[in-house]
């Protein structure tokens, strides 16, 4: 491996309230087609959930059900878990996407 392996991205441990611990990993450049300008809500939810089947790497069997099943704050806990994991602020994070989308 080159010296990029360096650099390849290490999982920070989260405690989820209530829920226990979990390893977020960060995304990855090819993981920057997610991000497109102009989506509709329906695609930054489907989006939404497919960052965090990425970022959960240890849980490879991660259901859309399941994570609609996830309470509100739980969602939202894990996304701000997400967004610092891979140093987006707050105006870069995909749920400040997802609000804007909703005003």
């Amino acid at each position: 491996m080159s010296r990029l392996g360096n650099f390849l991205g290490h999982p920070k441990e989260i405690e989820l309230t209530g829920f226990g611990k979990l390893n977020i990993y960060p995304l990855r450049v090819k993981d920057m087609k997610l991000f497109k300008k102009d989506m509709t809500q329906e695609e930054q939810m489907e989006t939404s959930k497919e960052i965090i089947r990425l970022s959960l790497q240890d849980d490879k069997d991660i259901t859309n059900e399941e994570i609609d099943s996830l309470p509100l704050q739980v969602f939202t806990e894990l996304m701000n878990a997400i967004n610092e994991v891979n140093g987006f602020n707050e105006n870069e994070s995909a749920i400040a996407k997802i609000r804007a989308s909703q005003r």
